[in-house]
């Protein structure tokens, strides 16, 4: 991991999405959610990750 990358909290997490925080950590407990590390008892989001994640969820629309 980069030194400079960006660790993002559960909340941070939540505010990015304008979801609850309870629905972050229903993503962690189903397995669904961006992947995580747990540093010292606390949960952090690599923000490369997050962004993996979102890219992973881009659909294409059918313009026909």
């Amino acid at each position: 991991m980069p030194l400079d990358e960006q660790l993002l909290s559960a909340q941070d997490l939540a505010t990015r999405y304008d979801i609850c925080i309870k629905t972050v950590y229903m993503w962690k407990k189903k397995k669904t959610g961006p992947r995580y590390m747990q540093l010292n008892g606390t949960i952090r989001y690599r923000l490369s990750d997050v962004l993996v994640w979102e890219s992973q969820r881009l659909s294409i629309s059918d313009q026909s």
